[in-house]
C-alpha cells in the first residue's frame, strides 16, 4: 500500500463518498488507468482558462497564454468541443456583467492577485500534510484574505444557481433569502455559509485557506457559479451567473478538521483504512483489480458502474 504525501480537497472528499474508489486512486500500489476527462468537465476547464487570461490581462500581470493554458486544462479529445463550450460560458460572463464586478474586487486588492497557484501547508496545531491548487487569491484593503473559484453547471443537461447568491445575472438582483452586508465594497451575504450552500464547495475553499497559512481568521471565500439550461428565454444555452460571498462556520470547520485527522489516521495501515474488522481483506481484494484490465472500460466494467 502506499503512503501519500499529503491531503487534497478532492481526496478527503472521495474518502468520504466512496472509499474503494479512494483506495483504488490514491493507496493501491498498482492504479487502475486514469478516466479520460469528459465533456461537462472540459468545459469547465476551457471556462476556467479563458477567464484567468482575461483577468490576468486585464489587471496588467500578463500571466497566462490562452493557448498554452487551454491545452494544459482541457485534453485533446475534447478541445475542438471545449473551445466553443467554454467561449460560450466565458462570453456571457463577460457581457453580463460578472466579470467587471470581479474586476471591480480585484482591482481593490491590497495585494497583487494570485492566479492557479500550488501551496502546500497545514492547518494549525495539526501535522497533516495538506495541498491545493487555489484558482484566485487576493485580499481587501483590509487584509482579509479573499479565495475565489469558478464552477460551470449543466452545459451538457441542465443546473440551477445554488440559493444565498449576492449577485444573479442577468437578472441583477441577490437570492430572496440573502442577508447582503458591503464590507470593503463587496457584497457578503451573511446568512449562509457556504457549507449552507454546498458542503463540497465548503471543503474545498476551507482547505484552501489552510495551505495558504490562515486558521483562526477563516478568509471571505466565493464561488461564480455559472449554470445552463434551468431557464428559458436567455438565449440557446440558459446561461446564468451567481455570485455567491460568504464565510465558512466554525462548527463546519472544526468537523471538516477532525475529518481530515482521521483520514490521515485511517490511511496509515490496510487494517484501518476501512471501517470493521475486514478492511485489510478488502485492500487485498483492491490490490488485485488492475488485473482485469482488458480495455478503457475495464474499471468502470469491474466496479459495476
Amino acid at each position: 500500500m502506499r503512503t501519500p504525501k499529503y491531503l487534497s480537497p478532492t481526496s478527503v472528499m472521495k474518502f468520504y463518498k466512496d472509499r474503494e474508489e479512494y483506495y483504488l486512486n490514491y493507496l493501491a500500489d498498482t492504479r487502475p488507468p486514469r478516466f479520460p476527462q469528459t465533456q461537462p468537465m472540459s468545459v469547465g476547464s476551457a471556462f476556467d482558462a479563458y477567464i484567468k487570461c482575461y483577468l490576468s490581462d486585464h489587471l496588467g500581470l500578463n500571466l497566462f497564454k490562452i493557448d498554452e493554458l487551454f491545452e494544459q486544462q482541457v485534453e485533446e479529445q475534447n478541445r475542438d468541443w471545449a473551445r466553443i463550450a467554454g467561449k460560450t460560458c466565458f462570453d456571457v460572463y463577460v457581457e453580463c456583467g460578472a466579470a467587471a464586478m470581479l474586476v471591480t474586487e480585484l482591482e481593490a486588492s491590497s495585494i497583487e492577485p494570485r492566479f492557479e497557484f500550488t501551496v502546500e501547508g497545514v492547518r494549525g496545531g495539526s501535522v497533516v500534510p495538506l495541498l491545493g491548487k487555489p484558482d484566485l487569491s487576493y485580499q481587501t484593503k483590509s487584509g482579509k484574505t479573499v479565495i475565489i473559484d469558478w464552477k460551470v453547471n449543466g452545459y451538457c443537461s441542465k443546473a440551477s444557481p445554488r440559493k444565498g447568491y449576492v449577485r444573479i445575472f442577468p437578472e441583477g438582483n441577490h437570492h430572496k433569502d440573502a442577508l447582503i452586508e458591503i464590507k470593503d465594497n463587496m457584497a457578503i451575504n451573511v446568512y449562509h455559509n457556504l457549507e449552507d450552500v454546498n458542503v463540497d464547495w465548503a471543503t474545498q475553499l476551507a482547505i484552501y485557506g489552510w495551505v495558504l497559512g490562515i486558521d483562526d481568521d477563516m478568509p471571505l471565500v466565493g464561488i461564480d457559479q455559472i449554470t445552463c439550461g434551468a431557464k428559458k428565454g436567455l438565449g440557446e444555452k440558459g446561461i446564468r451567473v451567481a455570485m455567491h460571498r460568504c464565510y465558512i462556520g466554525d462548527e463546519f470547520l472544526k468537523d471538516l478538521a477532525d475529518k481530515i485527522e482521521h483520514v490521515w489516521e485511517a490511511i496509515k495501515s490496510v487494517d484501518t483504512v476501512f471501517d470493521g474488522p475486514d478492511s485489510a481483506e478488502i485492500c487485498a481484494r483492491l490490490d488485485t483489480y488492475h488485473l482485469a484490465f482488458k480495455g478503457d472500460d475495464g474499471f468502470a466494467a469491474i466496479m459495476g458502474r
